[in-house]
């Protein structure tokens, strides 16, 4: 019963929305990758990333409609949720059974034999075993041992789901022996378990590992090249981003322009800002934020912001000004981090008259402003 699963949990959505995005290729709309900053990967339709951004204006959902989103949303029938309801109380009557044999190894096969088998088989979805793992999430060694015991039945059985996997990656956690990981689990390449090898691919782009990209790109050789992937695109402009790869994150980027993506979440967007800042790259972060607006990328103040502070540590302050007209398009206000901005751009360049107005500005918008800078 004492086995360690040095699986991460980094790819748990991304193998989520594999199973769900195939099972409706054919009613969905052009690819829309959002991306949270707590490791998770998704597609979505473009009434949900407008939704997601409606408490950030963008150029992707001027306007939205949040009282009415509850209108599209499908909701599932008395009759589902009376299944739901019976497939709970069934998984946690032999949840607590083996819980009760947790000491006794022999005991906890026998009844997963007896009682688990046959369960399992009526749900071809995985939904059973997912729901049972979940339930003994407070004793994550049994859920690795429901996992394992599983894994045996393949053979002669239903075949494992991507849920299955991404649950057991869930509860079992490590990222810092990502190798011992791949070895667990690189037989499955052989039989096309592509959904492991994303996993492994998932959890190097949120380690920390000095020689990541290199394993990333080794691990990308294992996936079949036929199609173009999405999240794996939106995954390495990040990295890239993160790594200072500038060439490479640029190239991914063009990808994605090319393929019609639209990026969404503020990790990425602001990964990507960072590296165009740390690289000095104004004219080409310009560049980038008109595509990206044209193509309905997230955009927010911090971007914009980022790019007044590049043009005025150029002392560009025609162009640095001219953000703010960008900003009034997609609605985005001054704060007092854009007066600020402003001020400091002035006050270097001894732009007096400037200076004074935008301290009025901050003051009429009710920012204080400290007297040490006033004197200084």
């Amino acid at each position: 019963m004492k086995r360690v699963w040095k699986l991460s949990d980094a790819a748990q959505s991304e193998l989520l929305c594999r199973h769900r995005c195939s099972s409706k290729t054919k009613t969905l709309p052009p690819y829309n990758l959002t991306l949270t900053n707590s490791p998770n990967y998704r597609f979505t339709r473009d009434v949900n990333a407008q939704n997601h951004s409606s408490s950030s204006p963008s150029s992707s959902s001027p306007t939205s409609f949040p009282s009415i989103i509850g209108l599209f949303i499908d909701k599932p029938s008395p009759q589902d949720l009376r299944a739901r309801e019976d497939l709970v109380h069934k998984v946690t009557q032999l949840r607590d059974e083996l819980v009760q044999n947790s000491g006794d190894s022999d005991e906890f096969v026998r009844v997963l034999e007896e009682k688990g088998s046959s369960f399992f088989s009526s749900y071809g979805n995985g939904y059973a075993v997912v729901e049972l793992m979940n339930q003994l999430r407070s004793w994550p060694h049994l859920a690795v041992e429901v996992f394992y015991w599983r894994r045996k039945q393949v053979a002669g059985g239903t075949p494992m789901t991507p849920e299955e996997y991404a649950k057991a990656i869930t509860l079992a956690g490590n990222l810092v022996k990502m190798e011992e990981t791949y070895e667990l689990v690189k037989h499955h390449v052989n039989d096309k378990e592509i959904p492991l090898i994303r996993a492994m691919i998932c959890a190097y782009c949120k380690s920390s590992a000095a020689d990541r990209v290199k394993k990333i790109h080794s691990l990308m050789k294992l996936i079949p090249e036929n199609e173009y992937r999405p999240w794996l695109n939106v995954l390495l402009i990040r990295v890239y981003a993160q790594e200072d790869w500038f060439e490479a994150m640029e190239k991914s980027i063009d990808e994605a322009f090319e393929h019609k993506i639209s990026v969404t979440t503020t990790g990425v967007m602001r990964s990507i800002i960072s590296s165009y800042f740390r690289c000095n790259e104004v004219d080409r972060l310009e560049n980038f934020v008109k595509r990206a607006a044209w193509a309905r990328w997230r955009t927010f103040r911090s971007l914009y912001h980022c790019k007044m502070v590049m043009y005025a540590s150029q002392k560009r302050l025609e162009e640095m000004e001219s953000v703010l007209n960008e900003m009034e398009n997609f609605n985005l206000g001054c704060t007092k981090r854009t007066f600020w901005i402003l001020y400091k751009a002035y006050s270097r360049c001894g732009q007096r008259y400037k200076v004074a107005k935008i301290i009025g500005l901050m003051w009429k918008h009710g920012y204080d402003v400290p007297l040490d800078e006033l004197l200084s």
